[in-house]
């Protein structure tokens, strides 16, 4: 990490959560592989050198409440308020978000397979917000959303989670955003395969999906947010 000009209590922070998140993934990934009835190494064994993991810290400044609003009303999907509609790219994402305002304008929906927006459509309808149980409010706050790669991973056995953030009221409107999003996804050398197990997902026992080396699958996800972007 380049933590050039960052308060020394960041760095120190940044020390404390990066093994934090590499424990919590491979618990996580092994947990995914029970759930799924596959070998138990199945996803963790492709998470040893964690080059491909990402941890953003995450400022959404205040913004215009008349503005939001304005948008909201005119169905304006393509403008995004916060963040709009996305999938994540990887295998799956840990967020960690304020404990006094939790998921914030955080809204999820149902999607076939990996994608959402952009030329795969389907923004304007079904999003529905996330919501907590009563916790206390200095209890940390941690959401996981399944990427792209993991719902191709599973012969979309397992669907991405499509998600946005907007504003929900002239209270969040007026006060910023913060959360810490860690991405996670296999080393760039390990070949992500369907397990024969998931054929049956794709219909008549097939596989939907070649083999591909994780650094090659996120370079077609780049490229292909580049291609829709233009």
């Amino acid at each position: 990490n380049d933590l050039t000009a960052c308060p020394e209590t960041f760095a120190s922070a940044v020390d404390v959560l990066s093994p934090f998140y590499k424990d919590l993934a491979h618990r996580y990934a092994t947990a995914c592989a029970l759930a799924l009835n596959i070998p138990t190494d199945y996803f963790s064994k492709t998470l040893v050198d964690y080059d491909l993991c990402t941890v953003r810290m995450l400022h959404y400044p205040p913004c215009d409440w008349n503005e939001a609003a304005s948008a909201d009303e005119a169905g304006d999907t393509s403008k995004p308020i916060r963040i709009g509609e996305h999938t994540d790219f990887g295998a799956f994402t840990f967020l960690l978000v304020h404990p006094d305002h939790g998921p914030d304008g955080l809204q999820l929906k149902s999607v076939q397979g990996g994608e959402v927006g952009g030329e795969a459509g389907g923004e304007s309808e079904g999003w529905q917000d996330v919501t907590l149980p009563p916790i206390d409010k200095n209890t940390p706050v941690l959401i996981v959303n399944t990427g792209a790669l993991m719902a191709r991973w599973t012969n979309d056995a397992w669907n991405a989670t499509a998600h946005r953030v907007v504003v929900t009221d002239e209270a969040a409107a007026s006060r910023a955003r913060y959360s810490i999003a860690c991405f996670i996804d296999p080393d760039s050398n390990s070949l992500v395969s369907v397990h024969p197990n998931f054929a049956a997902e794709g219909g008549e026992g097939t596989i939907k999906y070649e083999p591909i080396k994780s650094d090659e699958y996120l370079a077609e996800k780049l490229k292909s947010m580049m291609k829709v972007g233009q």
